[in-house]
C-alpha cells in the first residue's frame, strides 16, 4: 500500500476492512503509543501481521499520551507518529485515535470498545508485557468474535525505559 494511503480515518478504514473480509482476507488490530519507535514495536508489528493479511494499527493521540504519561509526552506529536509508523512495511493502515481520556480510564475503554466494534477485525494483537490493558483486550476480542492474539517479548523494551535513558545523559 502506498503510505500517503495508509493513512485512514475510521469510516475509510471501516469500508477497507469490509472489502477485505469479503474477499476472505484476515484483518488484525493494534493499538498503542509508537511514540520512540524501538526493536520491540518492531518485532510487536512483524508478528501481527504474520497473523492477517491486512494490519491496523491506532495509535493513541497527543492528549491521551500526555494525560497518561507525563507532560514531556509523547516525543513525536500525532502527525509524525502517523509518518513513522505508516513507513513500517508490516502495517497496511493506520489511524489516529482521538481519546482524549488517560488510558485505561473508563471513558478511554469505552472508547476502545467502539473502535474495535466498528472496525471488526478478525484479530486483536496486545504486546502482554508492555500492555498493562492485555486482559480487558483479550475480553474484547470475545465480545466482538475476534481471535486475541498475545505477543511476549523476548527483549521486552519501551520508549518510556529509553528516554529515561536519554534524560540522565543529559
Amino acid at each position: 500500500m502506498d503510505t500517503v494511503k495508509k493513512v485512514q480515518d475510521l469510516s475509510g478504514i471501516k469500508i477497507l476492512v469490509r472489502n477485505l473480509q469479503n474477499q476472505s482476507k484476515t484483518v488484525g488490530y493494534a493499538i498503542g503509543v509508537f511514540d520512540v519507535i524501538h526493536e520491540g514495536h518492531i518485532n510487536f508489528l512483524k508478528y501481527a501481521k504474520s497473523h492477517c493479511n491486512c494490519l491496523v494499527v491506532g495509535l493513541n493521540g497527543d492528549t491521551q499520551v500526555r494525560l497518561s504519561k507525563g507532560k514531556n509526552r509523547p516525543i513525536n506529536d500525532i502527525y509524525a507518529r502517523l509518518n513513522i509508523v505508516s513507513g513500517l512495511e508490516s502495517v497496511d493502515i493506520v489511524f489516529p485515535m482521538e481519546c482524549t481520556e488517560p488510558t485505561g480510564s473508563a471513558e478511554a475503554i469505552a472508547y476502545e470498545d467502539s473502535i474495535a466494534e466498528q472496525i471488526g477485525p478478525d484479530f486483536i494483537f496486545s504486546g502482554i508485557k508492555a500492555d498493562s490493558g492485555w486482559k480487558r483486550k483479550e475480553t474484547q476480542a470475545k465480545k466482538i468474535g475476534a481471535k486475541f492474539v498475545k505477543f511476549e517479548a523476548d527483549r521486552p523494551n519501551s520508549s518510556s525505559r529509553i528516554i529515561s535513558l536519554i534524560e540522565k545523559e543529559l
